[in-house]
């Protein structure tokens, strides 16, 4: 599927999905890769503070053959519901409507060491640290359900949708990404989970060598 071009499987479905390149600059250098935007329909159109972006031509296909809609919420939701992964870029511009605490730090599993054996303690040991942080950083779980797959799996998600497009909390240096369709491009922000956090909820620890 060319990513060059915009996809039309019929002309009445109730939104559009448009290619478009995401820019993210780096300390060393600017990550682009290609996507998709899907966009409310001509005669359902609304102003909106955030863009959905998909990454799978497969999933872009899906929504239309599927006519999801016709608002962008209604497409959220199918998403999420789906365990499909997806991405929200707030617009830079967009003022923050309300300032959220800092996140909670995360340390993640730690070390085992070599002779280390997994036991059902140590599964439930597990558990707990990983539903206490997403409990104390509830961004976590919004994190994590746009992820999809295994990520979304884990945590058992039993949020909103409407929680899921809500404005990244009010930190310093959030990721900038720069989107570009139709030739018009747009600077956003995009809140995400860290490598520690996604270490913890799938369960990822580092074990120690024998040396």
């Amino acid at each position: 599927l060319a990513v060059d071009r915009p996809i039309f499987l019929h002309c009445d479905t109730p939104v559009r999905v448009r290619p478009c390149v995401i820019r993210k600059p780096t300390e060393e250098l600017t990550q682009e890769s290609k996507a998709y935007v899907v966009q409310e329909s001509l005669q359902h159109a609304n102003y909106l503070p955030w863009v959905l972006v998909v990454e799978s031509s497969t999933t872009a296909v899906e929504v239309l053959r599927r006519a999801w809609g016709p608002g962008l919420m209604d497409v959220v939701y199918k998403l999420f519901t789906r365990g499909v992964p997806f991405r929200i870029l707030h617009l830079a511009r967009t003022p923050l409507r309300l300032a959220r605490p800092m996140p909670v730090p995360c340390h993640g599993l730690g070390y085992r060491p070599s002779t280390f054996v997994p036991t059902p303690v140590e599964y439930r040991l597990y558990e707990e640290l990983r539903d206490g942080y997403s409990e104390k950083n509830p961004r976590v779980f919004r994190e994590a359900a746009k992820r999809g797959g295994i990520t979304w799996r884990l945590l058992l998600l039993d949020c909103d949708a409407g929680d899921l497009v809500m404005d990244p909390p009010d930190v310093p240096n959030l990721p900038q990404a720069h989107i570009i369709c139709d030739g018009i491009e747009s600077t956003c922000v995009e809140d995400g989970l860290s490598t520690e956090e996604e270490n913890l909820i799938v369960g990822l620890y580092k074990v120690r060598n024998s040396e």
